[in-house]
């Protein structure tokens, strides 16, 4: 599936949903031809904690979170995930966030964050996200950037006003962004309309803080729901790049590769330079093509040519060779 974008890094546990144990997950990983990171899941956190889904959580409650948010950072964790919108997630407060993001600092790696609201009231929840990151002082990475529902296209311009203003005064922010205009709730819902404003994703995806991101993620038996776990990449360069589109090959690439690399405080991957780990991808732009689709979204893509991770083949003319060059990757500390 992703070997097939090009893609040689996949990092999980976004959105608050994590495994139980980073360290247990890392030593039970069989070989994998890419390189696996993961996040600590605030809805994982509550439920370590004994947290009643509909309660809030008390002193003795967070003690527990903090311990174990710090365990899963120290075990090579890149940060804290959340997922405020979702239920119960969106139990945890402001004041829990900024106390969590503490332990953030302190241990090392960044909050990635799905606000509180991505409709009607997606401002004041990147103000939230944002002030979390001032007060507690880490890094933000803001997920899948958007204003959904109709009556909120046309907020894309504030919400990257927002993040301009807020690392004009000095916090470390980005986001990332999905080419497509419809969410995996949409698809759920059988829903026909577009959740999200084609100009309003362009302008994201054109920002010098939004780099590109799938938020994809497959069921149980290995099927996804939403065409952007098998095309998000190849969609972004056979419809988005080149050619005087909204992006040029370079920025598209960066936005693929350094960026998400710097974000992920790699210091030994995401450009191509001596010493560097070999996570390359070879294509001819005008080969790559997206096959999933809404209704059918369980297609490879096609066209790219050969992906190496770690220096090693795991794709040659298109096909999956069976090695298996990737592995853990864990937080690198300053």
């Amino acid at each position: 599936m992703v070997l097939k974008q090009g893609v040689t890094t996949q990092i999980g546990g976004n959105c608050g949903t994590s495994v139980p144990s980073i360290e247990n997950y890392f030593l039970s990983l069989p070989p994998t031809p890419i390189n696996v990171g993961l996040f600590v899941g605030y809805k994982n956190l509550r439920n370590q904690a004994g947290a009643v889904p509909e309660d809030l959580i008390d002193e003795a409650g967070l003690k527990i979170i903090e311990e174990n948010l710090a365990r899963g950072l120290m075990e090579g964790a890149f940060g804290l995930s959340v997922g405020l919108e979702y239920y119960p997630q969106a139990k945890g407060t402001k004041e829990e966030m900024i106390a969590l993001c503490r332990v953030v600092r302190e241990k090392g790696g960044f909050y990635s964050t799905h606000i509180r609201n991505e409709n009607d009231s997606v401002i004041p929840a990147l103000r939230e996200a944002i002030a979390i990151g001032l007060t507690a002082g880490v890094p933000v990475q803001y997920s899948h950037v958007k204003a959904s529902r109709q009556e909120n296209w046309g907020k894309m311009p504030q919400l990257l006003t927002l993040m301009e203003d807020a690392a004009s005064i000095g916090l470390d922010i980005t986001g990332d962004v999905y080419p497509y205009t419809f969410s995996s709730l949409d698809v759920d819902n059988n829903n026909i309309t577009e959740s999200m404003n084609e100009e309003d994703m362009l302008q994201a995806m054109q920002h010098p803080l939004i780099m590109i991101g799938s938020d994809s993620g497959l069921s149980k038996e290995g099927m996804a729901i939403h065409p952007r776990a098998y095309g998000n990449y190849p969609r972004v360069l056979s419809l988005y790049t080149g050619g005087g589109k909204a992006l040029s090959l370079e920025q598209a690439v960066h936005k693929m590769t350094g960026m998400p690399a710097k974000r992920l405080n790699f210091k030994d991957r995401g450009i191509i330079a001596v010493d560097m780990k070999a996570d390359l991808a070879v294509f001819n732009l005008a080969g790559i093509q997206e096959l999933a689709t809404r209704d059918n979204p369980n297609q490879l893509s096609m066209g790219m040519k050969y992906v190496f991770v770690n220096g090693r083949k795991v794709l040659e003319q298109g096909k999956v060779t069976g090695e298996k060059g990737g592995g853990p990757l864990r937080y690198q500390h300053s």
